[in-house]
């Protein structure tokens, strides 16, 4: 198979992904999903020590990234929220506040 990206994806539960890795040659992204405290600077420079050189991702959230945490965290491609948690847990201004942002690529835009 060509051009595809291989997204190897873990959850921000306990900090044993390296016991999972299939092996670098597999995956092109690191990606993790966070519904407890994935945000915190912690657990992106865990990321970070397992993916090296590889881009980050946000898998799943309910939570979306703010965009003071995408600037400290900067190696997210992209971050997929789930469509009925978003509004539960993010208020209307923050949706807003992130969609709009220069640093976020909607579909109608590519």
């Amino acid at each position: 198979m060509d051009n595809l990206i291989w997204v190897w994806d873990m959850q921000d539960i306990d900090r044993t992904w390296a016991e999972y890795n299939p092996g670098d040659e597999y995956w092109d992204i690191l990606c993790f999903d966070v519904y407890s405290d994935g945000y915190r600077q912690s657990w992106y420079d865990y990321a970070v020590s397992i993916a090296g050189d590889k881009p980050l991702a946000i898998g799943e959230c309910s939570k979306l990234p703010s965009l003071a945490q995408l600037d400290s965290q900067p190696k997210y491609v992209f971050f997929m929220a789930w469509a009925e948690l978003v509004y539960k847990r993010n208020t209307a201004a923050e949706i807003t506040e992130l969609y709009n942002s220069s640093r976020v690529i909607t579909r109608d835009e590519l």
